[in-house]
């Protein structure tokens, strides 16, 4: 698990942090189209997939949360996952994600449990899909490559 402060305008007064999944072996394939197409990516976050985004404010998450979420997540077991298809959120953005979301759904679940006043999406949506954001600045035409080319990575 990760969290990152995230600013997209350089004020770091207004920095949001999130708890995610690393996916390094997607950042080959990914990095390049996330660059142009991400904002999130040109602040620094590797490629992911979220457990619950927006997190507690930065300046809260001191080492006593930091341990408090390595023991919430001490037990959930470490496994592989494959980015294995693909969809999209209205025409704006375009994810692959993986195709057993259970252990995804699982952190964010024990994730909401624990804070509950962090709901993914801010309690945006009732259901949170598991996906990785290879962009949201574009079109379809734009957004829908990287994607593609992250599902031909599969075994």
């Amino acid at each position: 698990m990760y969290c990152q402060g995230i600013s997209h305008d350089g004020d770091v007064t207004g920095q949001e942090s999130a708890l995610l999944v690393l996916v390094p072996a997607a950042g080959p394939v990914a990095g390049p189209h996330r660059t142009r197409l991400d904002l999130s990516a040109r602040d620094g976050v590797p490629a992911h997939l979220t457990v619950p985004y927006p997190f507690l404010p930065p300046e809260r998450i001191g080492p006593e949360e930091l341990a408090a979420l390595a023991r919430l997540f001490a037990a959930f077991p470490a496994s592989g996952f494959t980015l294995d298809r693909a969809g999209w959120f209205g025409d704006a953005v375009a994810w692959p994600g993986p195709g057993d979301e259970a252990p995804f759904r699982a952190l964010t679940g024990l994730a909401s449990a624990a804070y509950p006043s962090c709901p993914p999406c801010g309690g945006a949506r009732e259901d949170v899909v598991p996906h990785l954001t290879t962009g949201h600045l574009g079109g379809p035409d734009v957004l829908g490559l990287p994607a593609r080319r992250l599902l031909r990575l599969r075994p």
